[in-house]
């Protein structure tokens, strides 16, 4: 019987964490450092970093802790940053824009080559990004290899411009679309639901205020109205 060595879930939703973290103590100019750095940075016990990096495979020495450089490289080539990315995106709104004129995607090796939208000559990108009519896109993916196609299209949209991505070639889809997109198997799908972030940013807020015993929102505060 055959065994996965795919490592799970969680251990791989930490793994840019780890990157960002690494970069950070190779910017610094650290060449090891122990379970303990990591995890006060990371804010993970030492136990979950030693246990996560069990399959990085022998980085560093009890004592002695793990190389910085070393240990990046293998978290980079475990996340695929050591290849270049060729991505589309599709809708020039504001999310389809920031994508494409964010040069920190660019550093990292993805590389936007192209924005479909429904009204091309209203989206104003940085140089180098072409700037497309959304009915050219199936013309568009017949004749370039394009790894990553970011979705940043209404939620009633969304699903119609998967099918069509996939239809014609794409396997990887960045979803901006406040919905979880069906896909074939074999087809990689990352939903980014923007607001769960902020969400959750409310709910840590508000429980500090019960800690200290403040008032939250809406609690002995003054009612809003609007004049008449």
């Amino acid at each position: 019987m055959k065994t996965s060595n795919r490592i799970s879930e969680q251990v791989v939703k930490r793994l840019p964490r780890y990157y960002r973290c690494l970069k950070a103590f190779e910017a610094e100019g650290k060449e090891r450092v122990c379970s303990e750095e990591i995890s006060r940075r990371m804010q993970v016990t030492a136990s979950q970093v030693r246990q996560d990096f069990t399959h990085f495979g022998s980085c560093g020495m009890q004592g002695y802790g793990y190389d910085v450089h070393l240990l990046k490289e293998r978290v980079s080539a475990m996340l695929g940053l050591t290849r270049a990315y060729h991505v589309i995106v599709v809708g020039g709104g504001n999310v389809g824009r920031s994508i494409c004129n964010y040069q920190g995607f660019f550093r990292e090796g993805f590389f936007v080559q192209a924005v479909f939208d429904l009204f091309p000559e209203s989206v104003e990108v940085r140089p180098g990004v072409k700037v497309l009519d959304d009915a050219a896109l199936e013309e568009y993916l017949a004749g370039h290899d394009v790894d990553i196609a970011v979705i940043a299209v209404e939620a009633e949209a969304a699903q119609a411009m998967a099918d069509r991505l996939v239809a014609n070639g794409v396997r990887a889809i960045w979803n901006f679309a406040p919905l979880n997109l069906e896909v074939p198997e074999g087809v990689a799908v990352e939903n980014v639901f923007m607001s769960d972030s902020l969400f959750v940013l409310a709910y840590r807020f508000n429980e500090a205020l019960k800690e200290e015993n403040l008032p939250q929102w809406g609690e002995n505060q003054p009612s809003q109205t609007h004049p008449v």
